[in-house]
């Protein structure tokens, strides 16, 4: 059985999710990187014995406290409450030999069908002899065939930087009884002359009649709400620093 993420593509969405239940992470080690990890889930009322459907936004940025050049940002790891769980059963897939070269409207002719969800990716970019400056270009998520075994994510940018660029890579969903656990490899940008410096997803329950996330509040009897950690993320940058985080969100029985 597949299980995979889903990616809402509606802005309003994610402006009713930071109202709705917002959390920001303490992080952790990194020297002197300071990353911001932000997130926030609605509904916050579910049941305490089933699974109802959620949505969920996350946004991430990175920067340095010393204002020196970000290093490469290598890998994204993300795992999410154990009350919750991802399900794609039936849901359309796509290649990347399908997305590699083409711009947006067309990724989204060729594999709209698998898509599920986007969100934005901001990259600082630093040519040679060139001042530096800011990329930002649209993140299309879609569903992938498995890979070694585990249901896959195709995330797709495409950005001028200076001119129209694609990237498609990977991101890979191992299911574990603490929580299903997004694992993403960084390409390169432009060469490593770029840097991820920012973000954001939101992830939606439903898309052509299925449940991708649900979620219930596992409160203790006769409570009425209970905390949980929405999700722990860890980034993997050259260099070997490790950045660790956790979102702590509240959820309330009901629904």
């Amino acid at each position: 059985m597949q299980r995979t993420l889903g990616l809402a593509t509606a802005a309003i969405v994610a402006v009713s999710l930071a109202l709705a239940a917002s959390a920001s992470a303490e992080l952790v080690g990194g020297g002197n990187l300071a990353v911001s990890f932000n997130g926030a889930i609605t509904p916050t009322k579910l049941p305490r014995n089933a699974y109802a459907s959620i949505s969920v936004f996350l946004d991430a940025s990175f920067k340095t406290t010393d204002g020196s050049r970000l290093p490469e940002l290598r890998t994204v790891s993300v795992r999410f409450d154990r009350h919750g769980r991802i399900e794609t059963k039936g849901l359309p897939t796509c290649t990347a030999g399908q997305l590699q070269g083409t711009l947006i409207v067309r990724a989204r002719q060729v594999c709209g069908a698998a898509q599920v969800g986007v969100g934005n990716v901001t990259a600082e970019i630093a040519f040679p002899e060139q001042a530096p400056f800011s990329a930002t270009g649209p993140l299309l998520i879609f569903n992938g065939a498995p890979v070694h075994g585990k249901p896959a994510l195709l995330l797709y940018v495409n950005a001028a930087v200076p001119i129209s660029t694609t990237y498609v890579t990977e991101a890979t969903i191992a299911q574990r009884r603490s929580g299903p656990i997004l694992t993403a490899k960084i390409p390169k940008i432009d060469g490593g002359y770029g840097r991820l410096a920012s973000f954001d997803v939101t992830l939606r329950p439903k898309t052509e009649g299925h449940s991708l996330l649900s979620a219930s509040c596992a409160a203790p009897g006769g409570l009425a709400g209970a905390s949980f950690t929405l999700a722990r993320a860890s980034y993997g940058f050259s260099g070997g620093a490790n950045v660790k985080g956790s979102l702590q969100s509240h959820c309330e029985v009901g629904g």
